[in-house]
């Protein structure tokens, strides 16, 4: 199957936010007829980090409209002017942070859009599944990722502890030093609370936070203890679900 997909090269530190569901409007100085279901490019690192789908595209904003939807663009007070030609707001939803963020080779000159081969996808799918792709029969959610406070997360490789070629990521799981390790069982009425003290969000689903915690130098979640109280624990390893108690 032919996945062809285009890919959007965002600075830091907005596709970060992008990919935490805090920002929903990514702005560009002018409008975009691409729809559909992008790859997000972090600049400078040669990498894909995640896929979200295009939506809309809303614009030239006058500044008042501007402010009044800070929420979604996440642009702060101290850089209005820079609204001023920023004004066209690309409309995203649901951002999916990869497992691995994936290669790809950078044509010159490029500063806004690359046509990735239909290598780099198919390494998606191999790392993350087709769900991040494009041309899916079900649509794009909006994302569940729900900030609970500060977040300095970053997408990087995680370190997995197996190298069998026939299982694919998704079956790994990170594991505490006291044995236990993040599983559906975990999802409380609001979904998953994963990230370190003080950095900690909400996923609503339980892929995406596995996603999430990949993602991260150490996997942190809340799991409750022994006498019923939600603690955070930190991943010392990752192991296949299949090899770990059953939940």
């Amino acid at each position: 199957m032919d996945y062809g997909m285009k890919g959007l090269i965002i600075d830091e530190p907005w596709i970060g936010k992008i990919l935490r569901g805090e920002k929903v409007w990514e702005m560009r100085t002018t409008g975009t007829a691409v729809r559909g279901r992008i790859a997000l490019i972090r600049k400078g690192s040669g990498t894909v980090v995640g896929t979200t789908s295009l939506v809309d595209s809303i614009g030239p904003l006058d500044m008042i409209a501007c402010r009044a939807h800070r929420d979604k663009h996440a642009i702060p007070s101290s850089q209005d002017d820079a609204l001023l030609r920023w004004n066209h707001a690309w409309v995203l939803e649901g951002a999916c942070p990869l497992v691995h963020p994936v290669p790809y080779e950078h044509p010159n000159g490029a500063v806004i859009w690359i046509n990735l081969a239909e290598s780099v996808a198919q390494a998606m799918v191999a790392d993350h599944g087709t769900s991040c792709l494009a041309g899916l029969p079900r649509p794009a959610r909006p994302s569940a990722l729900k900030p609970v406070g500060n977040t300095g997360q970053t997408t990087i490789a995680a370190r997995s502890s197996t190298a069998d070629p026939f299982v694919g990521a998704s079956s790994l799981v990170p594991v505490a030093k006291c044995g236990s390790w993040f599983g559906p069982h975990l999802a409380r009425r609001s979904g998953f609370t994963i990230g370190a003290k003080g950095e900690e969000f909400i996923c609503a689903e339980y892929e995406q936070a596995l996603a999430a915690l990949r993602a991260m130098p150490v996997p942190r979640w809340r799991r409750p203890n022994g006498n019923g109280n939600w603690g955070i624990v930190a991943g010392v390893h990752w192991s296949h679900s299949y090899e770990l108690p059953p939940l």
